[in-house]
């Protein structure tokens, strides 16, 4: 991708400096040049559009496990309501109460949910 990016490379560590500071890996170098930024970020966009939570899950799960996201973190920190809202909707419904805002417990279904998910499909991979 940088090959694309950076005129005239003379060498792989002018490839790496970007702002005449010298990056540790390639991936840094292409996150500090923004070749990375949204490319998962407008999938799940997308996707949480048209997809129920299960499925949203499902595709970060695959993301994660496929396809290395430079920054997992940001991504379910942008998308963990959606990716928690069946949940948050089956613990109003139990506890009767349509108020219920998004807390830790529902988060941490959602990762639990997300963790099994990644042991499931890494175990067949």
């Amino acid at each position: 991708m940088l090959l694309h990016h950076v005129r005239g490379p003379t060498s792989f560590q002018y490839l790496k400096t970007v702002d005449g500071v010298l990056k540790e890996t390639y991936q840094a170098a292409c996150r500090a040049r923004g070749l990375l930024e949204n490319d998962w970020e407008n999938t799940l966009r997308e996707a949480s559009l048209s997809q129920c939570p299960l499925q949203l899950r499902e595709l970060f799960v695959v993301i994660l496990l496929f396809c290395q996201p430079s920054e997992p973190l940001k991504l379910w920190n942008i998308f963990k309501d959606d990716l928690c809202e069946d949940i948050r909707h089956r613990i109003r419904q139990q506890n009767q109460d349509i108020t219920l805002p998004y807390n830790e417990d529902i988060y941490n279904e959602g990762l639990i949910q997300i963790e099994n998910k990644l042991l499931q499909l890494n175990d067949k991979a």
